[in-house]
């Protein structure tokens, strides 16, 4: 956020942050995120088309087409014909090439090479980023420097193990 020095731009970008899943992807409503800040949808519009401009490419796509499109812009490998294909990815994923080859307008080589464009991009930019949850490191021994300059050192009973007996079973046994 600290691209934008507009404060209502800040806001809008910091509430786009909120809609990120954890491969990158904006699963928010922008109409409502407009109406709840108030805000005119078309600066929605305008500051999502900025922050899909940040790093790690494909960031803030809405859906796969889309983290793929950013990706090809910005490596500058999107032409007319590999927007067509990135919107028939339902034919790529069936590997129906001579469909693709007229509706690209290209030669089989041509989409081969396309595909191979397409196989290199990353589709969840954003699991590079995500936090493992953090663990609390619990210590076997306690020290405590005690008035008089002199150390305690505990075993601290919470990392035992903990043994449960039966009452019964030992009320027999013993």
């Amino acid at each position: 956020a600290v691209e934008f020095k507009d404060g209502t731009e800040r806001l809008i970008a910091l509430d786009l942050i909120d809609f990120l899943d954890e491969a990158g992807y904006f699963d928010g409503d922008l109409g409502e995120i407009a109406d709840r800040l108030s805000i005119d949808l078309a600066a929605v519009e305008r500051i999502l088309g900025r922050v899909q401009q940040f790093d790690p490419p494909g960031i803030f796509a809405r859906n796969l087409s889309e983290c793929l499109a950013l990706q090809l812009k910005r490596k500058k490998k999107f032409p007319e014909a590999m927007e067509v294909l990135i919107d028939n990815l339902q034919l790529l994923a069936r590997k129906d090439f001579k469909s693709l080859c007229k509706i690209c307008g290209v030669s089989e080589l041509k989409i081969l090479e396309m595909v191979a464009d397409i196989q290199s991009l990353d589709p969840k930019p954003g699991t590079n980023f995500v936090s493992q949850d953090v663990q609390t490191v619990i210590p076997e021994i306690l020290l405590d420097k005690l008035d008089d300059g002199t150390w305690r050192v505990e075993i601290n009973n919470d990392t035992l193990p903990h043994v449960l007996v039966d009452q019964s079973y030992f009320a027999t046994v013993t």
